[in-house]
């Protein structure tokens, strides 16, 4: 019998913030974003992320009560394929999170 080889999961918190204000610096035309500036403010709420290993990107919503919520227009699965497609053009990349509320 062939033993499965048990696949770790990684749990984050991500912690809820609310926008105190957000203003468009200016638009970047080589970049075609714009450049904004906010501040926010750290609330005594979070979400769970729980990432395990898988063949294919997936990407499930539950609620409190760990029911299946399903999101049309995914805004994060979308940014999740564009980060693995640079992450295959480029092996070098380098993750900074800079926090100034800790």
């Amino acid at each position: 019998m062939k033993l499965k080889k048990e696949m770790k999961t990684h749990k984050l918190i991500s912690p809820a913030k609310i926008n105190l204000n957000l203003k468009v610096i200016n638009f970047d035309k080589e970049l075609k974003k714009h450049k904004l500036s906010s501040q926010v403010a750290i609330i005594k709420l979070h979400d769970v992320i729980e990432i395990n290993q898988s063949n294919d990107l997936k990407v499930v919503y539950r609620d409190k009560n760990r029911k299946k919520i399903i999101i049309k227009n995914d805004l994060v699965k979308k940014q999740l394929n564009i980060l693995i497609k640079s992450i295959k053009k480029n092996q070098n990349l380098i993750f900074l999170l800079k926090s100034k509320y800790q």
